[in-house]
C-alpha cells in the first residue's frame, strides 16, 4: 500500500511539473522526468547538499561510450 502511494505521489509531481510549461516535446520529456527524479531523490537534503550534488554532476566527465549506452532515446 505504501509503495503505491509513493508512486502515485511521484507521478503527480511529474504531471504538475509538465503542466507548468506550455508544451513539452517528446524529444525533451526524459529531461523533465530526470529533473523531477533528482528533486524527488534529494527532497530531504538541504539546499547546500543539493547545490553540491548539481556541481558534482556538472564536472563529471562524459565519454562517448556513456552517451552511446544511454538506455532511453526518444525520437
Amino acid at each position: 500500500m505504501q509503495f503505491t502511494a509513493t508512486i502515485e505521489r511521484f507521478w503527480g509531481h511529474v504531471k504538475t511539473t509538465i503542466r507548468t510549461h506550455r508544451s513539452v516535446s517528446k524529444k525533451h520529456l526524459q529531461k523533465y522526468v530526470d529533473a523531477v527524479v533528482f528533486h524527488y531523490n534529494t527532497r530531504f537534503n538541504g539546499v547546500s547538499e543539493k547545490f553540491n550534488a548539481i556541481l558534482t554532476k556538472c564536472f563529471e566527465v562524459t565519454t562517448l561510450r556513456n552517451l552511446i549506452d544511454v538506455p532511453y532515446v526518444l525520437d
